[in-house]
């Protein structure tokens, strides 16, 4: 059981992480992804 809430705070903090990223993002920037498709580049566009 320990193993199991270690593994929820360590997805927790990573999606909190994600969350503080999406909330600094100040322009749009795309990255290729599978065949023609764009994803949003969180990191490039924070």
């Amino acid at each position: 059981m320990s193993a199991d809430i270690e593994t929820i705070i360590r997805n927790l903090n990573g999606i909190s992480e994600l969350k503080q990223k999406m909330t600094r993002i100040t322009k749009y920037e795309s990255k290729e992804y599978v065949g023609d498709v764009k994803i949003v580049d969180i990191l490039k566009a924070a």
